[in-house]
């Protein structure tokens, strides 16, 4: 269930591997095991910019056609290596994710 009157709505978390969750969360993750690709969408989600659009039209549940409109950094934007630092110094805990 999507909070719209909350601090945040949407909220992005890196779930390790192996661990289940039910349906109140929805989840996405890379193709392969590219762990540079799911810090490179995690982070992009965890942005307050994307959080705004998830707002502007508020909804009872955040599925992958709200997560579909966000709009996302090519891989080849200049300043998504300082966003993945930025992301993983808030983030990840030490020894959970590695890369």
């Amino acid at each position: 269930m999507a909070a719209n009157t909350g601090e945040r709505t949407l909220i992005s978390a890196v779930i390790p591997p192996g661990a289940v969750h039910i349906d109140g969360v929805f989840s996405v993750a890379p193709a392969s095991d590219d762990v540079v690709a799911l810090v490179d969408v995690s982070a992009q989600l965890a942005a307050l910019t994307s959080d705004l659009f998830v707002r502007a039209a508020p909804k009872a549940n955040i599925r992958a056609a709200t997560v579909e409109r966000i709009p996302a950094m090519t891989p080849d934007h200049p300043l998504l290596p300082e966003l993945r630092l930025r992301y993983r110094l808030i983030d990840f805990k030490e020894g959970v994710v590695a890369g």
